[in-house]
């Protein structure tokens, strides 16, 4: 599974630099400069959301935005730049 397009971004924060090796559900399995296995924690609620906005899966949408986890201006701007205003408007605040 991959998106489509030009998306890039960010998913986790970390103090040094890794190299990814394995990606799993919500774990990266990466290697240190040291050479030691890592395993790391992330939340891959965007992605998972990005993907099912993709493949027009409104059901996964729908439920991924009950949960109330994603937030912020960029989720807003990727939803307006791939077509979805209205799904958009769930996040805008008066």
């Amino acid at each position: 599974m991959f998106l489509e397009g030009k998306t890039t971004g960010t998913f986790r924060s970390i103090d040094e630099p890794v190299y990814v090796s394995f990606f799993m559900r919500n774990q990266i399995l990466a290697i240190t400069r040291k050479g030691e296995m890592e395993v790391f924690p992330v939340d891959n609620t965007d992605y998972l959301f990005k993907i099912a906005l993709q493949n027009n899966r409104l059901h996964e949408v729908k439920e991924i935005l009950q949960k109330g986890t994603l937030c912020g201006r960029s989720i807003v701007s990727y939803l307006k730049e791939q077509g979805f205003s209205e799904i958009a408007l769930h996040f805008e605040k008066d």
